[in-house]
């Protein structure tokens, strides 16, 4: 069965572009279409067409997408999309199906979305390499986090999913935990935030705007669904004003 190479193409052209990279499945899933699908899309564009030459089976893909279209170089293309590969070498790329933060122990692929010249300054300084060391700082399974700040980590491997939908340790995660992902990461978030480390600074504005970049780059990593974001949306106001010195 052929696949709609046009209507894929055009769906992906509508996607806004972004800092992070996005695992090929949250891709899916914006422009509304299984992974099965957009997977032989990508291997279409490849191929310049669908179908086995050698049973008379194969059809050529349509204009604009009859030409070579390499999404994995970065050079400018059609879609404005770059697909790239992170993870152990040595893994098996993912097979899951449904967010989860197990994604971060397989190999997998991830596209950001873009014209080059967009992207060029984003490339530089977020990698999905960087993404996946800054989700295990923000779920607690990082693996420096862990040698060097056990219990740390370990709380904030225990709240975080709770944090996430705004349940009862949004508190204890904001006060002792979302303060240092803010000033550490401070580089990547779209907010302005007091220069030093001190977390007292930070005003409760600021710790709404980095929860939803903090919630979007989970969901955009398959670590957590779309529903999180939608939830955060919902219940906005939820977010604990008070701060804690973080250490």
């Amino acid at each position: 069965m052929t696949i709609d190479v046009i209507g894929i193409g055009d769906d992906l052209q509508e996607l806004s572009s972004g800092k992070f990279h996005r695992d090929w499945r949250r891709v899916a899933f914006q422009i509304g279409t299984s992974q099965d699908t957009l997977l032989k899309f990508f291997m279409a564009i490849k191929q310049r067409g669908q179908g086995v030459r050698a049973d008379g089976t194969w059809q050529p893909n349509p204009s604009p997408y009859d030409d070579l279209i390499d999404i994995e170089s970065q050079a400018d293309n059609i879609l404005n999309l770059f697909k790239c590969t992170a993870g152990r070498k040595v893994g098996n790329y993912s097979i899951l199906t449904e967010p989860s933060p197990a994604v971060l122990k397989e190999r997998c692929d991830y596209c950001l979305l873009g014209s080059p010249r967009l992207r060029s300054n984003i490339t530089n300084a977020i990698k999905p390499t960087d993404q996946r060391e800054m989700v295990g700082m923000i779920i607690g399974t990082n693996r420096y986090l862990n040698d060097n700040y056990p219990v740390m980590a370990e709380e904030r491997c225990r709240i975080w999913k709770d944090w996430a939908s705004g349940g009862s340790n949004s508190e204890l995660y904001d006060t002792g935990h979302l303060p240092y992902m803010l000033m550490h990461y401070r580089q990547v978030w779209d907010i302005t935030l007091p220069p030093g480390y001190d977390g007292t600074k930070i005003t409760a504005g600021m710790k709404r705007a980095g929860k939803r970049e903090i919630i979007n780059l989970l969901v955009d990593m398959f670590v957590l669904p779309q529903s999180c974001l939608d939830e955060l949306d919902r219940h906005s106001g939820r977010l604990s004003g008070s701060l804690s010195p973080q250490q």
